[in-house]
């Protein structure tokens, strides 16, 4: 079927965009309703999304070689899982996430064929973001209000836990646990970074520069209330490491611009840390973390050793996907032993080589990008703010897999194959348009 009516297609989107996301987003939150309800609607929302982009091109979509890679990984985990013997009491909430995989997976599908999916999708998850992010601050500052009127929307169980982290300074904000929020915050940090550095150097353009570093440090404030470490350090490690890669068409003073840049956010935070220093959780876990002789881990090294030893007894194909966790009722800590030891060595090397093979493509197209300084097209002008987007989560997740589970955490999962969506949308589009069409210079 063939939709003529733009108007219609571009109705559809949104309404398809935002529903996805309201999923996606308030999934963790709204424990009490059923799991599986949410995931069905993320797996249909995923589906339709994926045909509407289909639809839109009006043609039959060609899957190039890491369109094939990135089928085979997703696919590959169900399969894992199937053939894992889990048992009933666990299998609703595997099959979901499985399910919620695959809608995910056909979400970055819609994405890879669809410039207006990107546009949509990039504007939705900044607006839900903002409004973590103000709830997050809030919430900080009543904790009457958040613990009377805000936590028993969730699970009990997750009430206490809840409860628990905001009375030690940890803010889980609308998510159910601290760790999401982290999540959430360092993704909106991210967000903010790349629009600042992404705006065009204009007059007119000053004052949006301005606000778009308020909002930056606003959302940066959020993070180090969440009290996680990792998301804090992995998306300041992301942002320093994509802004150098940004700088690509000026590299002799690329190193210098960030040297001052971190020298000044080092004093900055030196003296907000001395006039407050009980309201950053995160730099107060992190610097006694950093003095503790004993385990700076937090007991993970106990769940690596354990998850080693499991791979070894089966380290072809693994245990099975998730087996780790219905057996221990724990994650690994760490995505790239969890596959290893959950998938064995097959599952490894197909997941590891997307992950890499997506990485270097997105690294390519930008630095080509940057370095040139031209825009293909004017028509179908490629937006070096996605592509910078795609690179700085890239490069977040992955650091992030070292020491958590975002590869196993739907809300982390989201907006990495969104990121993979916009790899594969210019990826395709490089192809099709960087040798026939006129080049244009403009001014980044």
């Amino acid at each position: 079927m063939v939709i003529d009516n733009k108007n219609l297609i571009r109705c559809i989107n949104l309404i398809g965009v935002f529903s996805y996301f309201f999923v996606c987003f308030f999934k963790s939150f709204w424990y009490k309703h059923s799991i599986l309800m949410f995931t069905y609607f993320t797996f249909v929302f995923g589906v339709t999304l994926c045909w509407i982009g289909f639809a839109a091109k009006k043609q039959i979509i060609r899957l190039n070689f890491v369109d094939l890679l990135f089928a085979l990984a997703v696919l590959f985990v169900p399969i894992s899982f199937m053939f894992s013997h889990i048992g009933n009491k666990d299998f609703n909430l595997m099959s979901g996430q499985c399910l919620f995989m695959a809608g995910a997976f056909f979400f970055a599908i819609y994405c890879s064929n669809s410039k207006l999916g990107i546009e949509y999708s990039y504007r939705m998850i900044g607006l839900y973001l903002i409004l973590f992010v103000a709830c997050t601050i809030i919430f900080q500052f009543t904790p009457v209000f958040y613990t009377t009127k805000i936590v028993p929307w969730v699970a009990p169980n997750r009430a206490d836990r809840i409860l628990n982290g905001y009375s030690h300074g940890n803010m889980s904000g609308l998510t159910s646990h601290y760790t999401t929020n982290g999540m959430y915050m360092a993704l909106a940090v991210i967000i903010a970074f790349v629009t600042r550095i992404t705006l065009p150097k204009v007059d007119n353009k000053k004052n949006k520069k301005k606000f778009a570093t308020l909002i930056f440090i606003i959302c940066l404030y959020a993070l180090l209330i969440t009290g996680k470490r990792g998301p804090f350090l992995f998306a300041v490690a992301a942002c320093v490491f994509t802004y150098y890669v940004y700088l690509s068409n000026k590299p002799r003073s690329r190193l210098s611009r960030l040297v001052v840049i971190t020298t000044f956010v080092t004093i900055l935070a030196t003296v907000v840390l001395t006039v407050f220093p009980s309201k950053f959780s995160t730099i107060t876990r992190l610097v006694d973390k950093m003095g503790d002789d004993e385990d700076m881990t937090t007991g993970r090294t106990i769940l690596w050793e354990r998850a080693f030893g499991l791979f070894k007894k089966q380290p072809i194909t693994g245990i099975g996907y998730k087996q780790y966790y219905a057996n221990f009722h724990a994650d690994v800590h760490n995505v790239y032993l969890q596959l290893l030891t959950e998938t064995g060595i097959i599952g490894f090397i197909i997941v590891i080589l997307l992950f890499g093979i997506v990485l270097y493509r997105t690294y390519k197209m930008l630095v080509n990008i940057r370095k040139n300084q031209k825009l293909v097209d004017k028509k179908n002008m490629i937006d070096y703010r996605f592509l910078t987007f795609s690179f700085c989560y890239q490069i977040f997740f992955l650091m992030y897999c070292m020491t958590e589970n975002p590869f196993y955490d739907l809300p982390c999962m989201m907006p990495y194959f969104f990121s993979v969506g916009i790899c594969l949308y210019y990826d395709k589009w490089e192809l099709k348009y960087g040798r026939k069409s006129k080049l244009v210079k403009v001014k980044l």
